[in-house]
């Protein structure tokens, strides 16, 4: 979560996944203003995407779900998130 994180996406010079776009369509939407920085969110990606298959991750503090958007993205689909 990031203070002006939401607005960074309309600079962000990296692909963003549909989820994300998605969390991020909402957060601006309802006026939230601190999602994941994109930069963070490549690094959550990249870090998800090395979960073994069966994975269950807990993830706290969604917002909109931008974070938890681009752990979902970056993972194996049968890695498992509860957030």
């Amino acid at each position: 979560m990031s203070l002006g994180g939401t607005a960074a996406y309309g600079l962000a010079r990296i692909d963003v996944p549909e989820l994300v776009k998605s969390a991020v369509a909402e957060a601006t939407r309802v006026g939230f203003e601190f999602c994941v920085r994109p930069e963070i969110g490549r690094l959550l990606a990249t870090c998800a995407a090395g979960l073994p298959i069966g994975s269950l991750v807990a993830e706290t503090g969604t917002g909109t779900g931008a974070g938890l958007a681009w752990m979902v993205s970056g993972s194996d689909s049968g890695v498992r998130f509860v957030s």
